[in-house]
């Protein structure tokens, strides 16, 4: 049983999904994790890559599931994470780039902390090139200003930087799959958290390249993802008010 399990769901990620595993498996000071990676349906090369990378590394503990039909990120990643028995799960986006010291920084963090179900971090842009061009915006580190951004309709965590519990995971639901969540389930996620009484916080330490891809969910569908977040944050506050 390793302490950290990586999530790692890819769709036509032929591009970037080497080097994003390879800067998970070249993480500093820390070998005790395992990586679950999920090809959602590709039509491109991105299944012969990742099989290429697991050729290369065969030292690496890499499970690697290939399915035939997309189901999106929710699904895939709620598999992936009933086939691992980590305490901590840690995502990573296809076309990102986690530094090297990523996975100890947030471990040790998380351990020393047991109040967080999440933590996440402060990232760098790069574009499709991975040249690095900025940053992304500042994201609050305490609770209570997390929740703060959150009602501004702001996800206050930035997915591909996030750690978090297994067993609260499993607590508060899992990944949201219905279709209002299919492009927000992180939001999603967080929001019951919170209302599930659990707190969250973030790094101030840039720990992720986050890629600024044109044909990215983040990219491609920019405004419906506001949109969702301002449903699910007056959904949240319904709930709460209920309580």
């Amino acid at each position: 049983m390793a302490l950290v399990s990586v999530i790692i769901t890819a769709y036509n990620a032929e591009k970037y999904i080497y080097s994003s595993l390879e800067s998970i498996c070249n993480q500093y000071f820390f070998n005790d994790y395992d990586v679950f990676i999920a090809d959602d349906g590709s039509v491109d090369n991105t299944p012969n890559v990742i099989e290429k990378f697991i050729e290369d590394n065969e030292f690496r503990k890499i499970n690697f599931f290939r399915f035939n039909d997309n189901k999106k990120i929710p699904t895939r990643a709620n598999f992936l994470i009933d086939q691992s028995d980590s305490k901590y799960l840690l995502i990573q986006d296809a076309d990102d780039i986690s530094l090297p010291h990523r996975m100890k920084r947030q471990t040790d963090y998380m351990v020393e902390n047991n109040n967080l179900f999440c933590l996440g971090s402060q990232a760098y842009k790069i574009n499709e090139h991975g040249d690095l061009f900025g940053k992304l915006s500042s994201v609050p580190l305490k609770n209570k200003d997390i929740i703060k951004s959150f009602s501004n309709y702001k996800n206050a965590i930035y997915n591909p930087t996030a750690i978090f519990k297994r067993d609260v995971f499993y607590e508060i639901g899992k990944y949201n799959t219905d279709s209002d969540s299919e492009l927000i389930q992180d939001y999603d996620l967080w929001t019951r958290a919170i209302i599930s009484g659990f707190e969250l916080g973030n790094l101030d330490s840039f720990l992720v390249y986050y890629r600024v891809n044109p044909k990215g969910n983040t990219c491609m569908y920019k405004r419906e993802m506001m949109l969702a977040h301002k449903k699910k944050w007056e959904k949240f506050i319904c709930l709460k008010n209920r309580r």
